[in-house]
């Protein structure tokens, strides 16, 4: 049984040294060409405040463009649909809202051994003690997003606004398409592709370092079970700018976590190796002004 956290909102602002959406795919049992069994489906629910806008055909186009991309180069074992409805928003940049489930760490880690088949997945599930309790914060939770959860196949629906696995907020009026690329607006596609990762856990949202609330505090993400400051020293704190993402107990720097903002902001460049989906690599892909 998962106890079903609230849904949490995660944002990305304007501000800062250039906005960096990866596109990852899930690292521990993907091949860029998968199986055909195994499958994701992102399913895009366009809002009024989308459709009603002048540029509508595009946005919607680069919206699609960006699910293209993460759904031609990741599979899920457990070939899972995810459900995502967007809506336009006049501040910001971009930002999402996701619903989270208690699946538990033992649990979890059982569920990613039923899928690791690959050589980064069992590098990251040796990585992983076979425990009651999360190796992190040493007690039995283990937060996952709802997409997360049923890609490792536990029965974790979306839940937010009804059944939606995530909301997604994109401020258009500030992005190209539906504006021109003229050094001063930002790539649509790369910011909907950030927040896709939201949505599927392998972005900031695999992290609950820095939340408060009862349902978070003190209660990793299955990001946080990754993230190391040595071999062998793992680490919980948005404190210092020396924590990296590592499935082999730290003893290899895959990436940096981002440190800076704290709480829903920190996550890490890319997860690599380290769940159900079918393999992991990652494309980087700056959304900054005039970049695309």
């Amino acid at each position: 049984m998962q106890e079903i956290c609230p849904p949490i909102k995660t944002s990305i602002g304007r501000t800062g040294g250039g906005l960096t959406s990866l596109l990852l795919a899930g690292a521990a049992s993907l091949v860029l060409s998968g199986p055909a069994h195994a499958t994701l489906t992102i399913i895009p629910t366009f809002d009024s405040s989308i459709t009603s806008l002048p540029g509508a055909a595009a946005i919607e186009g680069a919206i699609n463009n960006a699910i293209s991309a993460v759904t031609t180069n990741i599979t899920s074992p457990n070939n899972i649909t995810v459900s995502i409805d967007f809506q336009n928003m006049s501040t910001g940049l971009g930002e999402s809202t996701t619903g989270f489930y208690n699946v538990g760490y033992s649990s979890f880690r059982s569920a990613f051994a039923a899928v690791a088949t690959q050589p980064n997945q069992l590098t990251a599930l040796a990585s992983l003690p076979n425990t009651a309790n999360n190796p992190v914060t040493n007690n039995a939770n283990l937060l996952v997003t709802s997409a997360e959860g049923r890609n490792l196949g536990f029965n974790t629906p979306g839940i937010v606004n009804g059944t939606f696995d995530t909301l997604i907020g994109l401020n258009t009026s500030i992005t190209f398409p539906p504006g021109s690329n003229n050094g001063s607006n930002y790539f649509l596609q790369a910011v909907a592709n950030h927040e896709i990762d939201e949505s599927l856990g392998i972005g900031g949202a695999g992290s609950t370092v820095g939340d408060t609330g009862s349902f978070f505090s003190n209660n990793p993400g299955d990001l946080d079970i990754y993230r190391y400051t040595a071999a062998g020293a793992r680490t919980y704190t948005t404190t210092g700018d020396d924590a990296w993402f590592s499935i082999n107990g730290g003893t290899t720097d895959l990436i940096q976590f981002n440190q800076a903002g704290g709480a829903r902001t920190t996550g890490i460049g890319t997860p690599v190796g380290h769940r159900g989906y079918r393999r992991v690599w990652h494309a980087g892909c700056d959304s900054g002004p005039g970049t695309g």
